[in-house]
C-alpha cells in the first residue's frame, strides 16, 4: 500500500493494526484503524510553535498517550494485587511482581509531563488551563468518593469535618495528591518562568519530595516526581535529539539494571532513594525511546480505553482491594474477576463522567 502525501484520509479496512508509510517533507505519514473501522492516514506536522515555546509533534499523539497509560495501569494493579497475595503464600514471584507498580507510576508521570506541554500548542496558558486540569482530576475522583461510600460505606463511624475534608482531597489516594501539585508547578514554571521553567520546575519538585520525605510520608510519595519532569523535558527538546531511539533505549534500561542491583545493596537510606530515583526515571525513559523505536503503533479500542480511564481504574481497584482484603479473600477466580469488573465500571464511568464535564 502506497501514501501520497496530499492524501490525509484513506478509507481501508485492515487489521487492528497502525502502521508507518514512510515519509513526505519531513513528516511522518501513518494508519489508523482496525476492525470494520476506517483506516485513516495522517500527516504529522514536523514542529509545532506556541508562542516562547518551539518543540516537534512527531509520533506521538493522544492514542499513544492512551496506549503507555494502559500498560502503566496494568502494572500498577498488578503491582497491588500480587502485594496483597504475596501477604497469604509469601511466594516471592508474587514479590517481585509488586515491585511493578512504582514504574508503572514513572511511566504515567512521563507521560502526563509529556501530553502537558503539547496540551499548551494551542491555548493560552492561563489560570483556566490551571482550572481545568484540577476539574479533570478532582471532578472524577470526587464523584467516586461518592459512590464509595454508597457501596462501601463510610472510612470510619466516626467522621470529623477534618475526617471528610481529607477523604475528598484524596489524603489516601497519594498519586492524586502529588498530581495536583505537579499541575501546579507546570502553570506556574510556564506562566511566571518561561525562560527557566525547566529549572524552576526541578527546583520545586526538588522541594516537594524533600518535605515529604521529612513529613515521614512512605518512599512512593517522592520516588517517581522527578519523572514529569522528564516528560517535560522530552517535549520540549526531543527534536534536538540526535542519538537513536533504540540505542538511547539500551543505554537507559542497562543503567536501570546497574542501577536496581546498586540499591539493593545500600542501607543508607539517602543513597538509596536517590538510585530508586535514577532507576524510576532510567525505567520510563527506556519505556519511552523503545516506544519511540518501534516502526508501527498499536491503536486497539479495548487497550487504549484502559489508558482512557486509567484514573477511574486507579481509584476503582484500590477500593475494590480494599474490600477483598476486608474478608480475607484468596481465590485467585474471584481477584481475576474483581479486576475485570474494576476495568469496565471504570470504561462505563469515564463515558458518562465525561458528558457530564462536557470534556
Amino acid at each position: 500500500m502506497k501514501a501520497n502525501g496530499r492524501n490525509k484520509n484513506l478509507d481501508v479496512t485492515r487489521m487492528s493494526l497502525v502502521y508507518c508509510l514512510g515519509t513526505y517533507n519531513s513528516t511522518l505519514l501513518c494508519v489508523v484503524g482496525g476492525g470494520n473501522v476506517p483506516i485513516q492516514c495522517e500527516r504529522v506536522p514536523k514542529i509545532i510553535k506556541s508562542g516562547d515555546y518551539h518543540y516537534s509533534k512527531q509520533s506521538f499523539g493522544k492514542q499513544d498517550s492512551y496506549f503507555l497509560r494502559s500498560i502503566a495501569t496494568m502494572m500498577v494493579i498488578v503491582a497491588h494485587y500480587s502485594n496483597y497475595i504475596y501477604g497469604l503464600n509469601e511466594n516471592r514471584t508474587w514479590n517481585l511482581l509488586s515491585k511493578l507498580g512504582r514504574y508503572g507510576v514513572a511511566i504515567f508521570f512521563l507521560v502526563s509531563g509529556y501530553g502537558l506541554v503539547y496540551s499548551i500548542k494551542e491555548k493560552n496558558l492561563n489560570y483556566i488551563f490551571l482550572l481545568h486540569r484540577i476539574k479533570c482530576l478532582y471532578f472524577p475522583f470526587m464523584i467516586m468518593q461518592f459512590l464509595s461510600l454508597v457501596y462501601v460505606g463510610k472510612p470510619s463511624s466516626q467522621m470529623s469535618l477534618k475526617d471528610w475534608f481529607y477523604y475528598f482531597i484524596g489524603i489516601d489516594y497519594w498519586y492524586v495528591i502529588i498530581m495536583f501539585f505537579l499541575y501546579c508547578y507546570f502553570y506556574l514554571s510556564m506562566k511566571f518562568f518561561k525562560k527557566y521553567h525547566e529549572i524552576i520546575l526541578f527546583l520545586s519538585v526538588s522541594l516537594l519530595n524533600i518535605s515529604l520525605a521529612l513529613m515521614g510520608c512512605e518512599e512512593w510519595w517522592y520516588l517517581t516526581n522527578y519523572v514529569f519532569c522528564l516528560g517535560v523535558f522530552l517535549a520540549v527538546h526531543e527534536r534536538n535529539i540526535k542519538i537513536n531511539n533504540l540505542y538511547l533505549a539500551i543505554l537507559l534500561f542497562l543503567c536501570f539494571v546497574i542501577v536496581s542491583l546498586i540499591y539493593s545493596k545500600i542501607d543508607e537510606i539517602l543513597l538509596h532513594d536517590l538510585f530508586k530515583i535514577i532507576a524510576g526515571m532510567s525505567f520510563a525513559g527506556g519505556v519511552w525511546f523503545i516506544y519511540k523505536s518501534i516502526p508501527f503503533r498499536i491503536y486497539w479500542n479495548p487497550i487504549n480505553s484502559i489508558g482512557k480511564c486509567s484514573l477511574y481504574i486507579y481509584i476503582l481497584h484500590i477500593q475494590a482491594l480494599g474490600f477483598i482484603q476486608k474478608y480475607n479473600i484468596s481465590s485467585y477466580i474471584v481477584i481475576i474477576l474483581s479486576i475485570i469488573v474494576v476495568i469496565l465500571i471504570s470504561m462505563l464511568l469515564e463515558k458518562v463522567i465525561a458528558k457530564l464535564m462536557n470534556i
